[in-house]
This record gives structure tokens, C-alpha cells and sequence, in this order.
């Protein structure tokens, strides 16, 4: 049973400055991904999924609202040090692998630990992942030498490296043939089912969302629970 609230958000808030007037995106957004569960978010493009996400993931600051991860206020963090807990405890993946294109899979699978300042055993431990992902024969192939859907599986062992609390996932399938789309996803299910892995996903894909325990419907700047 999922009973533990992993994250939350409660009355988020945020707009943005478009020429002479101001577009409010959010509009007191109330959300919470229980630990272990995929949740999908799903709605039209512009409705503001990304926005979401990104301050979910400490990568953007509401104007108003909170969000808890495991208890703990991020937002009360000063930049530098909510930097580094976002390193330690949130993964991404976006729809844009944003891969670095001079160094190699393996090489990009570790950046998040050696960002952290970490050397011991990130070698061993980056191989292991790309492994599980059916990529060892791949990992000193820089990004450019692999297809779509391997780019993107290099991402999510990126995003696995530093065994955060939530991986946050924006799109993750967007830019995928229909194959290399179900291989994602089936991975997606087998990381949340083998490893007890949370993911939030913001997604189009009808077939991803229909994965997720809980799909959350953007609209009107406000969240609610929705089935398919």
C-alpha cells in the first residue's frame, strides 16, 4: 500500500511577464505522489505541465505555495544549497535527452555524481545502470553514435545515477518513434515495479498515462485527479 506522501505541493502559484500583460499559468496547483507510484500529468500543450514540473523539481520557484519533498520544505533552501539537494534527491529526464555530445555514455551517466564531487565507485556504479538498461555494448559511444531511443535510456540511467527520491520526467517519449516509445515506457514500469522508483510524468501519450497509478488533469491553472 502507498501511504506515505512523498511529495506534495499545496496552492501553487506562478505567471509570467508576456509583453504588456501577465500570464498566470498555475493557479493554487494541489498535488501529491505517494512514494513508489508513477503519476502522470497530462493536459493541452501551454496549460503549464512543464511549469509544474519544473518547480516540483526545484528547478523553478513559485510565486506562491510550497512543495515538500520527504517532509522538507524546499523552497526555504537558499540557491546554492536547494542546488545541491536537487542533485542528490530529484532525477530528470526530458523529451530533449540533453546529453553532453563529447563525452560518452558512460561518461554522461556519471556527471551527476561527479558534480557532486564524487569519484568512489561512480565508475562501477554508472556501468551497472547502463547495464540494467541493455546498454553495456554502448557505453563509450558518445551520443551522436546512438539512436533516439538509446539517447534517451542513457537520460534515465543519468537520471537513476545518484538513486534519487523522484524522478521527474517531462515528455520523456515526445520525440520517439512508436517502437523505441514502448521500450520506454515497459523500462519506465520495470524501474517502478523492480525498484520501488517514484515517478512524475507529464505526458501526451494516452498509453504512458494509462501506466500511471494516479493521472493528474491540468487545466485552468488548477490540478484534479482524472481517469482515462
Amino acid at each position: 500500500m502507498r501511504d506515505k506522501v512523498l511529495l506534495e505541493g499545496k496552492g501553487i502559484h506562478r505567471s509570467f511577464q508576456t509583453g504588456g500583460e501577465r500570464l498566470h499559468v498555475l493557479k493554487g496547483v494541489d498535488i501529491e505522489i505517494f512514494q513508489g507510484e508513477i503519476v502522470c500529468v497530462v493536459g493541452e500543450s501551454g496549460v503549464g505541465k512543464s511549469t509544474l514540473l519544473h518547480i516540483l523539481g526545484a528547478l523553478d520557484r513559485p510565486d506562491q505555495g510550497m512543495v515538500r519533498l520527504n517532509s522538507k520544505e524546499i523552497f526555504t533552501l537558499s540557491d546554492q544549497k536547494l542546488a545541491g539537494f536537487r542533485n542528490e534527491s530529484i532525477g530528470f529526464v526530458f523529451q530533449f535527452h540533453h546529453l553532453l555530445p563529447d563525452f560518452s555514455a558512460l561518461e554522461n551517466v556519471m556527471m551527476p555524481r561527479l558534480i557532486a564531487g564524487e569519484s568512489e565507485k561512480v565508475v562501477g556504479m554508472a556501468e551497472n545502470l547502463l547495464g540494467e538498461l541493455g546498454l553495456s555494448d554502448r557505453k563509450d559511444h558518445r551520443p551522436g553514435e546512438l539512436s533516439g531511443g538509446e539517447q534517451q535510456r542513457v537520460a534515465v540511467a543519468r537520471a537513476l545515477v545518484n538513486q534519487p527520491q523522484v524522478v521527474i520526467a517531462d515528455e520523456p517519449s515526445g520525440n520517439l518513434d512508436k517502437k523505441s516509445k514502448d521500450e520506454l515506457h515497459q523500462l519506465l514500469l520495470d524501474l517502478n515495479q523492480k525498484k520501488n522508483q517514484t515517478f512524475i510524468i507529464a505526458t501526451h501519450n494516452l498509453d504512458l498515462a494509462k501506466m500511471a497509478h494516479r493521472i493528474y488533469a491540468l487545466k485552468d491553472g488548477k490540478a484534479s485527479l482524472t481517469e482515462l
